[in-house]
């Protein structure tokens, strides 16, 4: 069973965060991540990419980024309790950047 929590930062466009974090929240839970794998991890971070990619190429966002690494995560043993990966993005005619931290939370 999972718990997430999500922190979200510097919001212009409630629309279109509405639409990036639903489509990252359902990819969350259906795709059951092994967050300890990087195979899983580095295929699930992809996936996130390919869509702001996507997303960017409509001219809606840019300056796109996925991070989920040693830089948010101090491990990614299968013993850790939670893991993180923030998503950040650039809305068009914008000068600040949205940042969305999603926190993973492994439970039994």
């Amino acid at each position: 069973m999972k718990k997430i929590k999500i922190v979200s930062r510097s919001v212009n466009n409630k629309t279109l965060f509405r639409e990036i974090h639903g489509v990252i929240f359902e990819a969350i839970e259906s795709l059951g991540v092994k967050w300890s794998s990087d195979a899983h991890r580095s295929s699930f971070i992809e996936l996130i990419e390919d869509y702001l990619f996507d997303v960017e190429n409509e001219g809606r966002i840019e300056q796109t980024k996925v991070i989920c690494d040693k830089r948010n995560n101090k491990s990614f043993s299968s013993l850790a309790v939670e893991y993180i990966f923030e998503v950040r993005y650039r809305q068009v005619g914008c000068l600040n950047v949205t940042s969305i931290e999603y926190r993973v939370q492994n439970r039994k």
